[in-house]
């Protein structure tokens, strides 16, 4: 994504427009930036017309943060990060290396799992892996694990030297842990903002987005979790 202005939601829209949207598989030359593009693409589409963003607005790619963001409401750093089970990731690139194609159970994956085993990895790729049924809230439970972990591994990476803190900061995560598709958003994004809140708000960063396939969940202290829906014409997978 290259550094644009735009005076009003409407020239936002066309800027983004104008960007390469496209992400090669996993196996076929994917790389950080084809992602981050693609979700900031997504993530100023949706909330071009709300009050998050200022006009005139100017948008500046960087490194550590990902993106800066300068208007009337002063600079916002904007930190990128990919939400994904590396053994679904593995699953996944297998999958596009023997091009299957065929419906395959999908296995219940946490943070505190242990690595799968290549031949396991390889069990799932090919459908040939036996899963239970998942119970209660156990999707939304292990959902809001994994958040959790991925809002604090970039806490970290902001208090580490080079990381350039702006006056406002905003996260912004894109939720690829698994596609589960019997995930109910509405509470889990109340439990996780119950949990990221806790006794008060004690993240760096002021604003958390996660960014679901037709929603991003906006998170913040002292505000219920606000869900942005994402534009129709925004909706197609890459």
């Amino acid at each position: 994504m290259d550094c644009f202005d735009a005076r009003s939601p409407e020239e936002l829209d066309r800027e983004l427009r104008a960007n390469d949207v496209r992400v090669p598989g996993r196996t076929q030359g994917r790389t950080t930036a084809h992602t981050e593009t693609w979700v900031a693409c997504r993530f100023f589409a949706t909330v071009a017309g709300t009050d998050l963003l200022q006009y005139p607005v100017r948008v500046e790619p960087g490194d550590r943060p990902d993106l800066v963001l300068s208007g009337p409401a002063g600079l916002i750093g904007i930190e990128l990060t990919e939400a994904v089970s590396t053994d679904q990731a593995r699953v996944d690139a297998m999958v596009e290396r023997e091009g299957r194609s065929d419906f395959r159970p999908i296995p219940r994956y946490r943070i505190s799992d242990p690595t799968r085993s290549q031949r396991e990895i390889r069990a799932l790729a090919r459908g040939e892996f036996q899963t239970l049924p998942r119970m209660g809230d156990s999707v939304e439970y292990d959902w809001v694990e994994a958040m959790l972990h991925v809002v604090d591994r970039k806490v970290a990476v902001f208090f580490k030297p080079g990381f350039a803190q702006h006056p406002s900061n905003w996260l912004l995560v894109y939720d690829n842990w698994q596609p589960v598709a019997g995930l109910d958003e509405q509470p889990a994004a109340a439990r996780l903002y119950r949990k990221l809140s806790g006794s008060g708000w004690n993240y760096p960063f002021c604003k958390v987005f996660v960014q679901r396939p037709r929603m991003i969940w906006q998170f913040c202290n002292g505000s219920h979790p606000i869900g942005h829906g994402i534009p129709e014409s925004w909706l197609d997978w890459w």
